[in-house]
């Protein structure tokens, strides 16, 4: 099969050389398979004897694996095609390829995950590594940013001019070998990630072993290594004028940082817990600061290697490295507002030309009670020069030119009144000594945005409170609701929310949402731009892949959002959800919202089957009352993810 692709990949290049006259040159990739190792008998040859096993001009025997002989394959077609159709092509032999967005099952990797997560006092190394020859066997790792500089060096390779025509011949079809020349084992791999992840030891003691570069090269006690195979770097710099770059050490720190930020993407930190947190800090933390997400640019994509960079005010954020917004001030003043809550009803309109609230002018019956209890539970969010907030702070007998986001946030930060309220239990007393703004059953909360702030990242972070309330309330629960809707009886919804789900165990509720089947009417193409279409496209395409193992998700409508604040793994998930609005560059979140919690779906009903475990949030179809419910990924306690019908929780829509 792999040789039927090489030989219709060449076929399409000749065929596209003799239609268009052109000369035809590509890159492949072949690996150091093909070569035979040096065994265990030949101990004694040294360095220089065994990468010139490895010489590209060497005649080869059969190899040992599939991979080695299906590669050799395609380096016989590809000299076939040159020699008959004059097709050009440079063959690049890999070494062991390691670093970020390796694959999963590969050594390094493996090793990596169990640095980073493993408290054992050694890292674990799998039966595969232990008992084969891996563990004590001499290879040539090579970091994939050289892998990726060798290919682009080869693209760009042409027969130099002063060689004679046989050389010229020969290096028509070429094949170079892409490694470091240095041989190291995978005990050599473990002991440098044992010195930057410390074990644990019994006596408390963490292992100061430093290995440098030439102490790993030098260490050839050949006597303990079954097989060698290292790469001959002759032709790679006489003919593409390629050296590698990263050593084994720099690149396998790079590697753990990487898989450190991909285990922690929202800046929780491994060695912050436990009796030994101080002294893993002091000698864990400095190369993930140095060589991790903290140490990129928030724009420089290539370094964060996929790595979303949050706002400062969002709770997924490293505060390291994140981005300012306009909620880093009133964040303060929120969070402030709600201690004594224990859940919120928040709103976000920052129109300019905002001059009401529909929630609030709505015609309510004496039955209905749509805020929370508590004269500071109720938040809405306005611009501090909207119309609204000018004839407010008219009204409190404030100047307009007054900045009342200022002056609350100074309140709080230098002020005794939060103190005082805490300590009479009065939350009245914040409204009557910071002179709160209030329309209806909300207290408005200023915010300011600036004239010079970008458009598009205005768009993109305007609705952070409603993905990220950890950071804007102190309160259990909090319920986001778009400014035309509002609940008939704001207590149905934390009584559907406390409901867990019981069927075999108990579980918790993380996150509920309204169903569209009756939501008001909304427009899914308000932000209709190139991401937002490659977004869904590609949504459609993992599903379509997963043979619709996952769910589409297409009745969740985010009007009104209930979030459980202060639960861990739901922080997790939202944060989830925010990580995929920032990486797709997109403020419509219906689309990532259902992906996110289809994702965690799918992954739990895999998890319980290969746990033999039923899955229990599925039987009878279903939640109570006809509930969707999805699972979410958890640590402790079992939660899920309420989708509910609007009318069952009292939602009311206001025709705008």
């Amino acid at each position: 099969e792999r040789m039927g692709m090489m030989d219709g990949l060449l076929e399409q290049l000749r065929v596209y050389k003799e239609k268009n006259g052109k000369v035809v040159q590509f890159t492949y990739a072949s690996s150091s398979e093909i070569y035979d190792t040096v065994e265990n008998e030949h101990a004694n040859a040294n360095l220089e004897t065994i990468r010139a096993r490895t010489r590209e001009d060497l005649d080869l025997s059969i190899p040992n694996t599939n991979t080695g002989t299906a590669k050799l394959l395609d380096e016989i077609l590809a000299r076939t095609y040159h020699r008959l159709h004059g097709i050009y092509s440079v063959g690049l032999r890999f070494f062991q390829i390691y670093g970020p967005w390796s694959s999963p099952g590969t050594p390094v990797f493996e090793l990596a995950e169990r640095a980073i997560s493993s408290k054992q006092s050694r890292i674990p190394t799998s039966a595969s590594i232990e008992d084969g020859d891996l563990f004590r066997s001499v290879r040539d790792y090579v970091y994939v940013d050289d892998a990726v500089d060798a290919i682009v060096a080869a693209m760009q390779f042409r027969p130099p001019d002063h060689i004679s025509e046989t050389q010229k011949a020969e290096s028509g079809s070429l094949v170079v070998n892409v490694g470091t020349g240095h041989g190291s084992t995978t005990a050599d791999i473990v002991q440098i990630m044992e010195t930057h992840f410390p074990r644990h030891h019994e006596n408390d003691r963490i292992s100061s072993i430093r290995y440098e570069q030439q102490d790993i090269k030098s260490r050839q006690n050949q006597d303990q290594h079954e097989t060698f195979v290292v790469a001959s770097m002759e032709r790679a710099q006489a003919l593409l004028g390629f050296e590698p770059q990263v050593s084994l050490i720099d690149g396998i720190i790079k590697t753990l940082a990487w898989h450190h930020d991909r285990a922690f993407p929202f800046g929780k930190d491994i060695f912050s817990t436990g009796a030994n947190s101080n002294t893993d800090a002091r000698i864990g933390k400095s190369f993930y600061m140095k060589d991790g997400i903290d140490s990129c640019s928030p724009f420089d994509s290539e370094c964060l290697n996929g790595a979303a960079i949050f706002p400062c005010a969002s709770e997924c954020a490293r505060k390291t490295n994140c981005l300012p917004s306009i909620y880093d001030n009133i964040a303060l003043v929120s969070r402030a507002l709600t201690e004594s809550c224990n859940a919120v009803m928040y709103t976000i309109d920052l129109d300019p030309h905002l001059r009401s609230i529909a929630s609030a002018a709505a015609n309510l019956s004496p039955e209905d009670e749509p805020a929370f209890d508590g004269i500071t539970c109720n938040i809405a969010f306005a611009r501090e020069d909207s119309d609204l907030v000018m004839r407010l702070k008219q009204r409190n007998g404030l100047a307009s030119n007054v900045n009342l986001e200022d002056r609350l946030v100074h309140m709080v930060k230098h002020g005794d009144v939060v103190a005082k309220a805490r300590k009479m239990a009065d939350s009245s007393v914040l409204v009557e000594e910071m002179n709160l703004l209030s329309f209806g059953f909300w207290t408005i909360l200023p915010v300011t945005v600036p004239d010079d702030l970008d458009s598009y990242y205005y768009e993109m972070t305007k609705m952070l409170p409603k993905i990220s309330p950890g950071s804007f309330f102190s309160s259990r629960y909090a319920v986001y609701c778009d400014p035309n809707v509002w609940f008939k009886d704001s207590k149905v919804l934390v009584e559907r929310f406390q409901a867990g789900y019981a069927m075999r165990q108990e579980s918790s509720t993380a996150i509920m949402l309204g169903s569209r089947d009756d939501a008001h009417p909304k427009d899914d193409k308000l932000y209709c731009t190139p991401d937002a279409y490659y977004q869904e496209r590609m949504y459609n395409t993992i599903r379509i892949a997963l043979q619709d193992r996952l769910d589409g998700g297409g009745h969740m409508d985010s009007s009104w959002i209930m979030h459980s604040v202060h639960s861990a793994d739901a922080r997790e998930l939202r944060c989830d959800i925010h990580g995929e609005l920032i990486n797709w560059n997109v403020p419509e979140d219906n689309l990532s919202i259902a992906f996110i919690l289809s994702l965690h779906d799918f992954w739990s009903s895999a998890i319980a089957q290969w746990k033999g475990e039923s899955l229990w949030w599925k039987y009878k179809g279903g939640g109570e009352d006809g509930d969707s419910l999805f699972a979410v990924l958890s640590r402790k306690e079992r939660q899920i993810a309420r989708i509910v019908l609007g009318s069952e929780v009292g939602a009311v829509f206001i025709d705008e």
